[in-house]
């Protein structure tokens, strides 16, 4: 089920639609399907399972951002009883530089935390461009020198 979740404005003037889509769904599946191609193997099964099929006890949620009909940036988040795992983080590359992913970000932590959601996790390369967004919003290590990070909505304690 798609949902519009807000606007925001990038960095190139462009009025981006913020959504999430609660998978599975058959209208958006189609589309995200090929925009995240790109991943390989393992990844575009489970996309693809997501996405179109059943996935037992998890909830799934793609956020996109889209100007007009062009998708330029997803997140997607795997959940259960307010735990998640947040990965498929992707901008087209002829839209990169632009603000969609933290447009996106913005709305996914907001959006996690007023469903419910307590605690998210990831994985990325220490220290990457990627890390330091992901920290920016509030991410941390597990543990010193590390890519896998957590993020919590009140706190770890409370978790």
């Amino acid at each position: 089920m798609y949902s519009e979740l807000g606007e925001s404005t990038l960095k190139s003037g462009e009025i981006a639609k913020i959504a999430r889509v609660r998978t599975p769904d058959s209208e958006w599946g189609p589309r995200l399907i090929p925009f995240l191609a790109h991943k390989g193997g393992v990844w575009n099964w489970q996309n693809e399972r997501t996405l179109l099929g059943e996935i037992g006890r998890l909830e799934s949620y793609y956020y996109v951002a889209r100007v007009g009909d062009e998708i330029y940036s997803t997140i997607c988040t795997w959940e259960h009883r307010g735990a998640g795992i947040l990965g498929h983080v992707f901008t087209e590359p002829k839209h990169r530089r632009k603000g969609a992913c933290k447009a996106i970000m913005d709305v996914q932590l907001r959006d996690f935390g007023e469903r419910g959601g307590e605690a998210l996790y990831l994985s990325t390369g220490f220290d990457s461009v990627a890390w330091h967004i992901y920290h920016s919003f509030g991410f941390q290590s597990i543990y010193p020198g590390s890519g896998h990070m957590d993020y919590y909505t009140e706190s770890k304690d409370e978790f």
